[in-house]
């Protein structure tokens, strides 16, 4: 028990003599000692909690130098093992190359021991490449060399995974190579410069062709292809994201001219596949996925079990695998489920093409070439040696019963497999055509919305000349909506509404004091103003004359609704007007004369005496009804000049009415005043004799009472009563 008390306590010690002190800058040598003295002693680090915790961090110190002791030690034998890897292959390779050229020359009759092709080859420099196993650890962009296996080798993987997959492709390159020096700008200055290479070919192609077009004697431009324009938005595409086309390449694409088109339409084929799959695992964007796979005809399905589940799995199965991957895309555990045969859809796809099925008799393409086909197989079998015996007929009919049942539950072949594809993507194509011009157009509309057109303003200001400016509540609100309404510009805003108007105002505002300046107002001055386009804005809808009767019709307006709501107005006018009909009764035809204007508008003089002739006339429809001197053609006229009459009488009455209230109050505050001076007056003089002098200056002069307007001194005098009722006094 000593000996273990003085281990235990040996360990304390040091764990006590390490506090304080960073983990990182204990030597091993004393984390060895910890770890040994723990290990050896029956309790450990101790029973003090604090030692326990700081020992503990002593322990974990100690082990993550130990792992990466490890780790550096098998890093190490990894690049020896691959530098060896690499030397043993450039021997190997320098080898067959030496025998290849030994054959080579063998073949030319010189003999492989002197100069030549093989000193050439032995003394080239050799362009040594540092390359990465790690596909992260591969930098971006590193400007090396392509050489040729790399360069076709990345142009097989661009043409199964198809461009915008860069980590992807570099993956497949590393996979290949073990090693790789260039990143994925690299990839994609690559294949930049492979796109552009493909619109030279197709330029070369097109001029070659252009001669024959024009000796048809068309004349007409060539619309531009599906290939040519999605070859022009990927090369516009990849410049916009700083994409450099790489001058010095060694090796030309080969077969360019061959091929060239058909590598084309693969790439806009896997473009739209990635931007089908993309849709499909978008989750705002999935209904509009199973929208566009809902579009594709189910008459023709590649087998009987084929279902929408397997259109999915089948494009989805091509982004994630490559194009041609079909095994794989089978082979996978995600698309199991889809691609297992169900009876149902035997059965639904069994009625489907019953349904589509051609009629005997058909004309179609697909019908005539299929009985081309049928009637040369006959031919060919009776040249053959007549009909097939009892033996061949039973095995073909069993040969058929197989045919029949690999139909039913068996994979479809790959031209099959790859004709689906591409009607899958033409489908979404069209989809995706139909989704870009919906968003153009709603594009289109907005911005529509946002400006004012000529036609726009104009009919905010025919809204306005017609109603005037719509009130909400009161006088000083006005109601932007109903102004919104009634114009009939639904698609603007509130705010638009009122900063057209206000626009309208100053435009009306600014074509007056133009015309006012000119020397000619009101209906003079509207075509020297029109003429003169110095002081006219250039989107200037209003003339002197309509900016002019733009304010009459909103005070007008405004003093209808004004007169409609006065209930003190008692629609008495003492003038009459000459060319109103008979049956016109000055109280009630006025009134509704002001609220046809109200409901129908200015200017709708029509749609006004129609309404007058149906409520306000028994016998309207006879023409002596309305008098001798009545004339129906002009009603607009007679109409507005009553309304004038009725209009100017109540502003006449009114501001009577206003003056002699803004007189009574003016004579009301004389009074006042008057009397607050003569009762000044008479203190004055009692404080300085105690009597109230007669005459001489010292007396206070009564001041000279003025006569009101209406009645004399007795306004004067009620005014003088209600100040001392009010005052609690009473007069002198």
């Amino acid at each position: 028990m000593t000996g273990a008390a003085q281990v235990m306590t040996s360990v304390e010690l040091e764990v006590e003599a390490t506090s304080g002190k960073d983990v990182g800058e204990i030597t091993n040598e004393t984390l060895e000692s910890v770890h040994a003295g723990a290990c050896a002693a029956p309790s450990g680090l101790g029973a003090d909690l604090e030692r326990r915790k700081r020992g503990i961090e002593l322990l974990s110190e100690l082990l993550r130098r130990r792992a990466r002791e490890k780790l550096s030690c098998v890093r190490e034998d990894q690049r020896i093992w691959r530098d060896d890897l690499k030397k043993r292959s450039r021997q190997r390779q320098r080898l067959a190359k030496k025998e290849r050229i030994a054959q080579q020359q063998l073949k030319l009759g010189n003999p492989p021991g002197g100069h030549g092709v093989e000193l050439g080859t032995k003394n080239r420099p050799c362009n040594r490449k540092v390359g990465w196993s790690v596909q992260e650890e591969i930098p971006e962009e590193t400007g090396k060399e392509w050489r040729k296996y790399e360069q076709d080798k990345c142009r097989k993987v661009l043409l199964t995974f198809g461009a915008g997959e860069w980590n992807r492709i570099q993956g497949c390159l590393l996979e290949e190579h073990k090693q790789l020096v260039h990143g994925v700008n690299d990839i994609r200055n690559l294949t930049y410069t492979f796109l552009v290479a493909l619109r030279e070919n197709q330029e070369k192609q097109q001029e070659a062709k252009a001669p024959k077009k024009e000796g048809g004697g068309g004349g007409r431009q060539p619309v531009q292809s599906k290939e040519d324009a999605f070859l022009a938005g990927k090369i516009a595409e990849f410049e916009s994201e700083g994409a450099k086309r790489i001058l010095d390449l060694t090796n030309e694409w080969p077969k360019i001219d061959k091929l060239g088109l058909s590598w084309l339409r693969k790439l806009r084929l896997l473009d739209l596949i990635r931007d089908a799959a993309l849709m499909g695992r978008d989750e705002e964007r999935r209904q509009e996925f199973d929208d566009a796979m809902a579009t594709i005809s189910e008459s023709s399905p590649p087998v009987d079990w084929w279902s929408i589940a397997a259109d999915k799995a089948l494009l989805l199965g091509v982004y994630k695998h490559g194009y041609g991957s079909f095994d794989k895309i089978r082979e996978d555990p995600e698309y199991a489920s889809a691609f297992t045969p169900d009876e149902r859809n035997i059965e639904e796809n069994l009625r489907k093409k019953e349904q589509f099925r051609h009629k005997p008799g058909c004309n179609c393409v697909s019908c005539a070439h299929t009985r081309n086909k049928k009637r040369k197989a006959e031919a060919e079998g009776g040249n053959a040696g007549g009909p097939p015996g009892e033996g061949e007929e039973g095995n073909g009919a069993e040969n058929g019963d197989g045919a029949e049942d690999d139909a039913r539950v068996g994979w479809p072949s790959v031209d099959t497999l790859t004709k689906r594809l591409k009607r899958m993507v033409e489908v979404f194509a069209r989809q995706l055509r139909k989704m870009e011009n919906k968003s153009a157009q709603k594009t289109h509309n907005d911005r529509r919305s946002s400006e004012w057109t000529k036609k726009d303003r104009f009919t905010l200001a025919q809204c306005g000349m017609r109603w005037g400016l719509v009130h909400d509540e009161g006088p000083a609100q006005p109601d932007w909506a109903a102004m919104r309404d009634l114009s009939g510009l639904t698609k603007k805003s509130e705010e638009q509404i009122e900063a057209c108007f206000l626009g309208l105002v100053e435009e009306a505002e600014h074509i007056l004091q133009n015309a006012k300046r000119k020397g000619g107002g009101g209906e003079g001055g509207g075509e020297g103003d029109g003429e003169d386009g110095g002081g006219k804005r250039e989107d200037a809808i209003l003339t002197p004359i309509t900016a002019a009767r733009l304010f009459d019709r909103i005070e007008l307006m405004d003093l209808l609704k004004q007169m409609a709501a006065d209930a003190t107005w008692d629609w008495q006018i003492n003038r009459s007007l000459q060319g109103l009909p008979s049956w016109w009764d000055q109280l009630e035809h006025d009134r509704m004369l002001v609220n046809g204007v109200l409901k129908h508008g200015a200017g709708k003089w029509e749609d006004i005496w129609l309404e007058l002739k149906e409520e306000g006339a028994p016998l309207a429809e006879e023409g002596e009804s309305h008098g001798e001197n009545f004339q129906e053609d002009k009603v607009p006229t007679i109409l507005q000049k009553r309304l004038k009459q009725v209009t100017g009488t109540y502003q006449r009455r009114k501001a009577e009415m206003d003056k002699r209230v803004l007189v009574g109050e003016l004579t009301t505050r004389e009074v006042v005043k008057e009397e607050e001076g003569r009762r000044r007056q008479q203190v004055s003089g009692l404080g300085r004799g105690g009597v109230k002098r007669k005459g001489g200056s010292g007396g206070a002069r009564r001041p000279k009472r003025r006569k009101g307007p209406a009645g004399g001194d007795g306004l004067v005098e009620a005014a003088a009563d209600a100040l001392r009722d009010l005052e609690g006094e009473d007069g002198p």
